[in-house]
């Protein structure tokens, strides 16, 4: 039962595997001793081999359906299912359709259902015309016998007993059956009834009570003592083995022959509870239990599903503190390099500071070798931020002539100017006043980019590019012209 329940899980999402576990699990479940009242398979079993035209393996969930209303104490259902099971079997089945027909009949008329004689006695007669072998023969012929006893013609009874009884051996289960209840019915022959009675080759303790009855009726009462002996002993051994029926019947003969012996009754020895009531309360009480234990393993069910979430939680959780401790390394790591770039930038400031102000002749080389490393620092700070990546795209964008949104070029221009403040500062001294969009066109040509990304940038013209940078010419010292425009700093 583990493993079904198990593999339950794998098979969700295979309709042909999930259809014939249903059959499997219903089928095991009956095996163990267990009840298939809260089957929740078998509807899509029937669904999907209905579907596919599957007439053996319809015919199969059909009859575990029936069991399952069965347990359900659900008689009409357990009826209907049969008779879906008796549509879909083929005409040529005859043992299949024998043993349906037989178990509808039995449904109608049995002691714990509601009743309908007539029906199941005209399903019997069905049940005996698709009969093939002379066990299927006896048994539908008893039924039918019974059946008739049942709507009080015990004369027809007897005759389809009587004929069941030609047709089978007497070492069967079936002929002891078959003896017991031809000689229960009223108005059986005597001799007969002893006859058959006689023949039953094994130890049977109905047997020995329907013989006590037998010779207590024709009034041979030592007999009628000898059986009533024999069968208290076979009783004694083992009287788990038998049913309440049968204790009631031995205790009504004894009672019996203790009145025909003027010895004393007891009325109360024994029960009073019938088998069809016993057969009730028993199913109840395993329907109870299973109910108990499917609702122990709904609980189990839900308190692990708990557990995977909560257990899923604390992962996400876990892979969100990773996260956040990557990010805040990555965020450390890139301040504590953009520190240290600031930091040589001051250096190289404070360096050109010292040799600006010295009352000696500038060393106009040391001076631009200063200014040419804090332009590479800056170059190198502004690399580090996203925007360089976006401007290095725009050169591959095939909708080159578009000029890029306001706020955007405001952006670039903002974060250009805080990459490159001291080296603004250098250009300002440098050329003189120069505007805002002088310094920008500076900038980017520092970066090397082509004509086209700049005048996206500026939203300007490439003339107007060109026409600014002519004048940036007259304006600009020929070592820094040479340095933004005609020699590559990168």
């Amino acid at each position: 039962m583990s493993i079904l329940e198990s593999v339950e899980y794998v098979l969700r999402d295979n309709e042909n595997a999930t259809a014939r576990y249903g059959r499997l699990n219903a089928r095991v479940r009956l095996m163990c001793g267990k009840t298939i009242a809260n089957d929740k398979y078998l509807d899509g079993s029937i669904s999907y081999y209905l579907m596919n035209k599957d007439s053996v393996a319809l015919s199969e969930a059909y009859q575990l359906a029936s069991i399952r209303s069965q347990h359900r104490l659900n008689q009409d259902s357990a009826i209907y299912y049969l008779q879906q099971a008796i549509a879909v079997t083929p005409s040529d089945n005859n043992t299949m359709l024998v043993k349906l027909l037989t178990e509808t009949s039995y449904q109608l008329s049995k002691p714990s259902g509601n009743k309908n004689y007539e029906k199941a006695l005209s399903i019997s007669q069905q049940a005996y015309r698709y009969a093939t072998t002379a066990d299927d023969k006896a048994r539908t012929l008893h039924d039918i016998g019974v059946l008739y006893s049942f709507t009080g013609k015990n004369d027809s009874c007897l005759s389809y007993i009587e004929q069941a009884l030609e047709l089978i051996n007497t070492d069967t289960p079936a002929y002891t059956s078959y003896a017991l209840n031809y000689a229960a019915t009223p108005g059986a022959n005597p001799i007969k009834s002893k006859q058959f009675l006689s023949a039953i080759k094994s130890e049977s303790l109905g047997k020995h009570i329907t013989l006590g009855f037998l010779y207590l009726n024709i009034g041979s009462l030592d007999s009628a003592y000898s059986s009533l002996r024999r069968a208290e002993s076979l009783y004694s051994r083992h009287p788990d083995k038998y049913s309440i029926n049968t204790f009631n019947n031995l205790r009504l003969l004894k009672g019996c022959l203790a009145y025909g012996k003027n010895m004393p009754i007891n009325p109360t020895d024994g029960v009073t509870t019938n088998d069809s009531i016993s057969e009730i309360k028993n199913l109840e009480q395993r329907l109870s239990s299973e109910r108990l234990e499917t609702s122990r393993k709904l609980e189990t069910d839900l308190l692990g599903q708990k557990i995977e979430r909560q257990r899923i939680f604390m992962w996400l959780m876990a892979l969100a503190l990773m996260s956040v401790l990557i990010i805040f390394s990555l965020y450390y790591h890139w301040h504590k390099r953009y520190k240290r770039l600031q930091q040589e930038i001051d250096r190289y400031r404070v360096s050109q500071i010292v040799i600006e102000a010295s009352d000696t002749p500038v060393d106009e080389a040391a001076l631009q070798a200063i200014i040419s490393k804090r332009l590479q620092l800056c170059l190198t700070r502004f690399r580090n931020t996203g925007y360089y990546a976006r401007l290095q795209k725009l050169e591959t964008e095939k909708n080159s002539e578009i000029f890029l949104p306001l706020k955007t070029r405001g952006d670039i221009q903002e974060k250009l100017l805080e990459s490159f403040s001291d080296f603004v500062i250098d250009l300002k001294n440098d050329g003189g006043k120069l505007n805002l969009e002088d310094i920008i066109l500076c900038l980017l040509s520092l970066l090397n980019f082509s004509a086209k990304t700049i005048s996206r940038c500026m939203g300007a013209s490439e003339g107007a590019l060109r026409t600014r940078k002519s004048r940036l010419k007259g304006k600009l010292s020929a070592t820094m012209f040479q340095r933004i425009f005609e020699k590559s700093s990168t």
